[in-house]
């Protein structure tokens, strides 16, 4: 990641942190949700794009396990 979304914000006075946490043993949804409970986020904004239903099925997904697991808000944009 280069950063660019970061800049952005912050151009609209937005504070954001970039934190890259590369985890081979750890869904990314469970990276998710360790980094906000370590940094005690009251709201997730996420980007979403789509697979079709029989990829969704087999391979799960981290929209899904967030959203069966969030314990703080979250907003969603497809």
């Amino acid at each position: 990641p280069d950063g660019m979304l970061q800049r952005l914000l912050e151009r609209h006075r937005i504070k954001a942190n970039l934190i890259v946490d590369p985890s081979d043993d750890e869904s990314a949804a469970d990276v998710i949700e360790r980094q906000m409970a370590e940094f005690d986020v009251d709201l997730l904004i996420m980007g979403l794009y789509g697979r079709s239903r029989l990829q969704e099925l087999v391979l799960g997904g981290v929209s899904r396990q967030l959203l069966n697991e969030m314990p703080a808000p979250i907003l969603m944009s497809h």
